[in-house]
């Protein structure tokens, strides 16, 4: 398989499957691709990366909605935001964050329809 970009792998939170379970089985997942030669993200909610995913070795794509529909002008780590200092303040999922998803609902004056809006380091598409 010859892939241009990424395979990326889409984690829904899902209270009936511990963290700690869902973690291992992602992890068993990229391990699988990475043995095929097939490079992999992980796409999930910043707050549960944070929460569960401090082990996985994957590289990160991570959705937190801004509160006001505009587009960003820094990092998710650069966020003044104590609802997500839990992810803010955790230099492991940073290191291996490339991608954030900061809206599902367009950008105002921009985009005024339902669309999720994502923002990457230039670099994962630098490496295909």
């Amino acid at each position: 398989m010859n892939c241009k970009l990424p395979f990326a792998i889409d984690v829904e939170p899902d209270e009936e499957i511990g963290g700690d379970i869902k973690e291992k089985y992602l992890q068993l997942i990229v391990d699988k691709l990475t043995d095929a030669n097939i490079k992999s993200i992980v796409f999930l909610n910043a707050r549960y990366a944070a929460k569960y995913c401090n082990s996985l070795t994957a590289k990160l794509w991570l959705a937190y909605y801004l509160q006001d529909n505009i587009i960003p002008k820094t990092t998710l780590f650069q966020q003044k935001d104590d609802i997500i200092k839990d992810v803010i303040n955790n230099k492991n999922i940073e290191e291996k964050t490339i991608g954030w998803q900061f809206s599902d609902s367009g950008v105002d004056h921009f985009i005024d329809y339902k669309i999720d809006l994502s923002v990457f380091d230039k670099s994962i598409f630098e490496d295909f």
